[in-house]
Formats: structure tokens, sequence, C-alpha cells
């Protein structure tokens, strides 16, 4: 989710979820600062996220557990949303902020329900498909499909679900290649 700011400024809100984990940006016409609002949010369960905003204070709670961050000085404090509101992509990536890091990947999959902004009412996420054009938006929720096993990376390896598929992550090993398989990583000194 993301706001576009007033012509001539630079404000903005948005909301991601990248590899699982769930991050808050704010620029409240200065720089940009990304928090992150809670990990491993990528588990196929419902989660309850609110978030508040109060003077430079923003806090965040995640299924009951509750944290504050700081927003930096420097700016005037008002945060200037705009008109659009992007919920879970854009027909036209060139729309959103720099520093989103789904600006260069797959739009969201997964659920979302119950939006409210300011304490208003429920965002009609109906109707807002229909305004950003985004019609591969559906109704409902998808199940996220299980393609992890104990056996699908080695050596250690950490399998992360995806939805065209699985990824093995090997930064922790001594090994490489898609399943980890890859011949073990030697270190090496210098001497002289």
């Amino acid at each position: 989710m993301v706001t576009s700011p007033s012509p001539g400024r630079s404000d903005f809100f948005a909301v991601e979820l990248s590899d699982g984990d769930l991050y808050a940006l704010f620029n409240l016409g200065g720089r940009t600062q990304r928090f992150l609002v809670g990990a491993g949010l990528n588990d196929g369960r419902q989660h309850h996220v609110v978030m508040e905003r109060s003077g430079r204070t923003v806090t965040f709670t995640v299924d009951g557990e509750q944290h504050s961050e700081r927003l930096a000085s420097g700016d005037d404090g008002s945060l200037d949303l705009g008109s659009t509101l992007f919920v879970g992509g854009t027909s036209d990536p060139a729309q959103l902020p720099w520093l989103l890091y789904s600006r260069m990947r797959d739009f969201y999959r997964g659920c979302v329900s119950d939006l409210r902004l300011d304490g208003g009412d429920l965002v009609e996420l109906a109707q807002l498909r229909t305004d950003q054009g985004m019609l591969m938006i559906r109704p409902g929720c998808l199940e996220m499909p299980h393609y992890c096993s104990p056996a699908s990376c080695q050596h250690g390896g950490v399998c992360r679900e995806r939805w065209g598929g699985r990824l093995c992550y090997c930064m922790l090993t001594a090994y490489t290649g898609m399943h980890c398989e890859k011949g073990q990583l030697m270190p090496t000194s210098i001497t002289d």
C-alpha cells in the first residue's frame, strides 16, 4: 500500500511486505525512513496490524505486540498523503517511490481486509481495484502453495515459500546452488 504525494511535495507513506517482513516507510518531505513492523508474516496465517502516528512517534502493533519508533526531525512534521492510494500494486510501477522494495518485484500476493485510514470508514477495496486498473486483483484469499519440504534445501539451507515455487537461501552455509548442493566453500587465509 502506498500513497502518492500532492504536486510539488515528496511526502508519502507506504506499507510493503518483502520476503515475509512487513515494513512501513514514511517521508514527511525530507528523507525517507523505513521501519520493520513485523517479521515472518508470510506464514499463511491472518495477522492483525495497526499503525498509528502521533507527531513524530509511530506505534506499530502486530497481533497484540506493540513497539514504537521515532521519526527524524528536519522537515515540517506534516504528512501530505496526496490523493492516490495504491493497494496491491499499480499498472505502472514508475508511479511508485524509488525506495520501495516492491517497485521492482512482483506485486503483493496475499489478503487485505478491513483496511481503515485515519480511523475512518473501511476502504472499499473492490472500488479501489477498479480505480487503480488492477483487474488481476481478486476478491477473497488464496492460500500460499506449499513447495518447501524438509528435503528442499541441503546442508542447512533455509527454504522460503514463493508463490511460484521455492527458494533456498544458502548464505549461512558453505554451499551454493539452487538447493545449496554445490561444493563446499573453502576458507582461505592470507599470510606474508
